[in-house]
C-alpha cells in the first residue's frame, strides 16, 4: 500500500520547463502515458535536455488542470530559465514559485501514482493550497529508481502552492 512518508516545501527559481505535452486522446489502453515514457527512454528524447542543466537529471511529469476539461500531461525537465528550447521539443515557463513535495513511498503500479487528493489535502493541512492548476511527478533518481528491501520506491509528488504569509494570525 502506498503512503505519503514526508511533506515539505521548496523554493524553486524562475525556471523553464521542457517536454512535449499529451492530452486524454494519448493515454494507452490502460488510461495511463507509460506508452509515452518508453518511448523517451527507448530514443533518449532526455539527452537533450540533461545538456541544457546537468545539475538536475530528475525526469519530470508535468500534468496541469488549468485546460478543463482537457487534462495536461507533460514528459520532460525543468531547465534555467530563458534556456533554448530543442526543436520538436515545447516549453511552459514557470516564476519564483513554492513548491510543496510528498514523498510517495510504494511498489511501483496504480496507487502509487494515485494519490494526488492525499498529497493535496497533506498540504492543506499545513496550511498550503494549490496556486496555479500545476502539478507533477518528479522520478528523483536515488528514491525512485533504488527500491528497498522490500521493493518499494518513493515519487515525489510536486504542487505548486500559494505563498505562505506568516505575519498573519
Amino acid at each position: 500500500m502506498a503512503e505519503i512518508v514526508n511533506v515539505y516545501t521548496e523554493q524553486y527559481p524562475a525556471l523553464r520547463f521542457i517536454g512535449k505535452s499529451y492530452r486524454d486522446g494519448d493515454r494507452n489502453k490502460n488510461g495511463t502515458f507509460n506508452d509515452q515514457w518508453v518511448q523517451w527512454f527507448r530514443e533518449d528524447l532526455f539527452a537533450p535536455l540533461r545538456a541544457l542543466n546537468p545539475r538536475d537529471m530528475a525526469a519530470i511529469g508535468l500534468m496541469s488542470i488549468n485546460n478543463v476539461p482537457e487534462f495536461e500531461y507533460w514528459i520532460g525537465m525543468f531547465v534555467p530559465k530563458n534556456s533554448p528550447v530543442p526543436k520538436g521539443y515545447e516549453y511552459v515557463d514557470f516564476k519564483p514559485s513554492t513548491v510543496g513535495v510528498s514523498w510517495i513511498k510504494g511498489r511501483e503500479g496504480k496507487e502509487l501514482y494515485s494519490m494526488h487528493l492525499q498529497c493535496v489535502n497533506g498540504l492543506k493541512a499545513r496550511g498550503f493550497e494549490m496556486s496555479n492548476g500545476w502539478f507533477f511527478e518528479r522520478y528523483d533518481y536515488e528514491r525512485f529508481t533504488r527500491k528497498d528491501e522490500n521493493g518499494e520506491v518513493i515519487l515525489d509528488y510536486c504542487i505548486f502552492v500559494k505563498e505562505k504569509d506568516y505575519r498573519k494570525k
